[in-house]
């Protein structure tokens, strides 16, 4: 029998040579912690917020998933698709509290060559979730409008990652490749774009 992903033994038993102490995975109950008081505040810790505080390096800790090489990017895509499984069972658990009866042009699509008994219950996704389709035509219409307003763009910028960036290098454990650390290379990758367009916009390299 399958176990689920939001069950606390699933990670220690999926991936015994990352948490070789046992550790106990994820669980809807967590609650984060208050560092002011020093206890559980009321606020939940979501999934996401739990695998993002396990990709980060402590020098006061020994991480045995960042020297897990190719079982550590194992890691990444299985705690990613937990995440946007979980995200998705909440909207269909929920279309009450995502109002979904306001989107009557939606509802009102009927099926296309569909019998009665081919069709299921239809979940509405919000625009708040990254990547469906009503999240990409927002930023498509978006996108339009900024055009319009600003008339045709003048330049088309393409900026790349280099795994060889002294950034990464140095930041990279003994032993360990640029490729054993996907998550590194695409947090410098942020950091190097935000300090582009900070120069565009401050130094006005391209005109106004």
């Amino acid at each position: 029998m399958p176990i689920n992903k939001c069950h606390p033994a699933y990670l220690l038993l999926n991936y015994v040579l990352l948490f070789p102490q046992g550790e106990l995975g994820w669980d809807p109950d967590f609650k984060q912690w208050d560092v002011s008081n020093d206890e559980a505040s009321t606020d939940r810790l979501t999934q996401l917020q739990f695998y993002s505080n396990h990709l980060f390096e402590r020098r006061i800790e020994y991480s045995t998933i960042m020297r897990g090489g190719k079982l550590f990017q194992e890691f990444l895509v299985d705690a990613w698709a937990s995440t946007e499984q979980n995200r998705l069972t909440f909207y269909k658990m929920n279309q009450g509290k995502c109002r979904v009866e306001l989107y009557e042009d939606l509802k009102d699509i009927g099926p296309d060559e569909l019998g009665p008994n081919q069709i299921g219950k239809r979940v509405i996704l919000l625009s708040s979730f990254t990547g469906g389709p009503r999240h990409m035509f927002e930023n498509f219409q978006d996108s339009m409008a900024i055009t319009r307003y600003n008339h045709h763009p003048d330049i088309f910028l393409t900026i790349i990652a280099n795994p060889s960036w002294p950034e990464i290098i140095t930041a990279l454990l003994p032993h360990q490749k640029s490729i054993d650390y996907p998550d590194l290379i695409a947090r410098v990758f942020e950091l190097k774009r935000k300090a582009l367009m900070k120069e565009i916009e401050t130094i006005n390299v391209f005109g106004r």
